[in-house]
């Protein structure tokens, strides 16, 4: 039974001012104290109540909310943004982004964007005019081409360097046999001791991070030096030391959400390649397809199919090949890097190899490494679109 939606005037708190240019016009904004959040029909309602919200439903909230607004003003202050959007939420809860930093960012963007879209289209309008002789146009900047480097970008990342303490008892010397020790045990491959070689990469962990973050050794350098990274495990634990949390467990966590992940990819327009990975028996397959969630491209930098073994990637970024049914490998700066004990670890050690080797995320695909970093280790996430995404399945 659907609980019939009234329109009961919210309080409202407009104690703030703004500088967002979209307040920048004349009218009377009294409008604000006496709003009431619109009555929804009953399907939408329904739909609130049991959370069974798709992006439909959302847009049709979104529209609807739109509409009550623009009976009162073309320019809405950016706090009146945010007042209506927070009334939407305390009126109906199930409607907040699931954000612990921001639970009405991505409805005031919606609203932003309409108004936007609004008065574009209405181009004889005298408000609209003065306010565009007033304020003038907002030239858009050309939009940038995604980068098609071939070569890798390190450091500086422009991340915030970390407050790493020094390690305890070491000096150059016992630096030295640390290193010779990872490098005799990496030796071993499948019977290295990976106990000892964790051991000897936390003692080295703070100069390791030194070189790396000043760029005084090149990605290859620290590869070369530190042969123990073709080893997943030791990939994982640097990412925990660096991003401050188990990011497997974490990760392994969040994959309960993995079954809804795939229902919302099966509703995206996707290639019959991704189909295939959406639609596999194995659920971890969708998460190849993580970029067509936030509308990047799989082949670019993230997610590279090579056609033979004798082939090396397109790009230098870190990226996974899947052949048959091996596990899964992966590569970085066209070299593999580790193999990797399922999908879902795969996924996981692509995201890390940018934390640990401080690479700049290419433009590209920075949507699908923030989604992945949200699912691994709760990051905030500062992009609406990827939050629309988290909405859908959370």
């Amino acid at each position: 039974m659907v609980t019939p939606d009234t329109s009961t005037s919210i309080p409202l708190d407009v104690s703030s001012t703004s500088t967002d240019t979209d307040e920048q016009n004349n009218d009377d904004h009294v409008w604000i104290f006496t709003y009431n959040i619109p009555n929804f029909p009953d399907h939408i309602l329904e739909a609130i109540n049991t959370k069974c919200l798709d992006s439909k439903t959302r847009k049709k909230i979104a529209y609807d909310v739109f509409n009550s607004v623009m009976l009162h003003t073309l320019y809405p202050t950016s706090h009146e943004y945010r007042a209506v959007c927070t009334a939407l939420i305390k009126k109906h809860p199930n409607l907040a982004d699931k954000n612990k930093f921001n639970r009405i960012g991505t409805w005031v963007e919606s609203l932003r964007q309409r108004f936007r879209d609004l008065r574009r289209s209405l181009i004889n309008n005298d408000q609209v005019r003065k306010m565009k002789k007033i304020y003038g146009f907002k030239r858009r900047n050309p939009a940038e081409e995604p980068s098609t480097s071939n070569e890798i970008t390190t450091t500086p990342a422009k991340r915030p360097l970390l407050d790493t303490v020094q390690d305890t008892f070491e000096d150059s010397q016992s630096y030295k046999c640390h290193i010779k020790v990872i490098r005799d045990e990496s030796r071993k491959l499948t019977n290295a001791n990976i106990s000892i070689l964790l051991d000897r990469m936390n003692r080295t962990y703070t100069e390791r991070r030194r070189k790396i973050q000043n760029g005084e050794s090149t990605l290859e350098e620290i590869l070369h030096e530190f042969p123990a990274f073709q080893f997943s495990a030791i990939i994982l634990n640097e990412a925990n030391k660096v991003i401050r949390k188990d990011v497997k467990s974490t990760f392994l966590k969040n994959m309960s959400m993995l079954e809804k992940i795939r229902k919302v990819l099966m509703t995206k327009k996707i290639t019959p390649e991704a189909a295939k990975n959406v639609y596999h028996k194995d659920a971890a397959h969708a998460l190849l397809c993580l970029p067509a969630l936030v509308r990047e491209k799989d082949d670019n930098f993230l997610f590279s199919h090579m056609t033979g073994s004798d082939d090396i990637t397109s790009t230098p970024y870190p990226s996974i090949f899947i052949d048959t049914d091996e596990q899964p490998l992966i590569y970085l700066h066209r070299t593999k890097l580790c193999t990797a004990e399922d999908l879902k670890e795969a996924v996981l050690l692509v995201f890390c190899c940018y934390w640990v080797f401080d690479l700049v995320i290419p433009k590209n695909i920075k949507k699908t490494i923030e989604l992945i970093g949200f699912l691994a280790a709760d990051t905030k996430v500062q992009t609406n679109s990827v939050q629309n995404v988290i909405n859908l399945f959370c």
